[in-house]
């Protein structure tokens, strides 16, 4: 199952909406992996970024689904370490994330990713 940007905020009516869709996207599919692509949290809630983060994932973690997520726009004062880290510490064994992450892996144009 694929989520593509859920950019979560501080609306609350956004939010749950959102979380209300999951929920029964979740329940009614039954995934074996969820992969997010794109923005979870919206980059412009960047001081709340952590809470947005784990309370988005919270459904999936409660339905011990693994996942993987591809990352999204840059956050700002937040680099990708802290973005992987913050995505491990909540996820643990459910997340893949840390499989897919080189945080010193160079692109095409050879410059190193950040």
């Amino acid at each position: 199952m694929i989520f593509s940007d859920l950019a979560l905020n501080s609306d609350s009516e956004d939010y749950l909406q959102t979380q209300g869709l999951i929920e029964t996207v979740l329940s009614s599919e039954n995934p074996d992996l969820v992969v997010l692509v794109g923005d979870i949290v919206d980059p412009a809630h960047s001081d709340e970024y952590a809470f947005h983060f784990s309370s988005a994932l919270e459904l999936i973690k409660n339905m011990n689904v693994p996942w993987m997520w591809t990352g999204g726009n840059k956050i700002p004062d937040i680099d990708n370490g802290r973005l992987h880290e913050m995505d491990y510490e909540y996820g643990m064994s459910l997340s893949w994330t840390g499989h897919i992450w080189n945080m010193h892996q160079e692109n095409p144009t050879g410059k190193i990713y950040e």
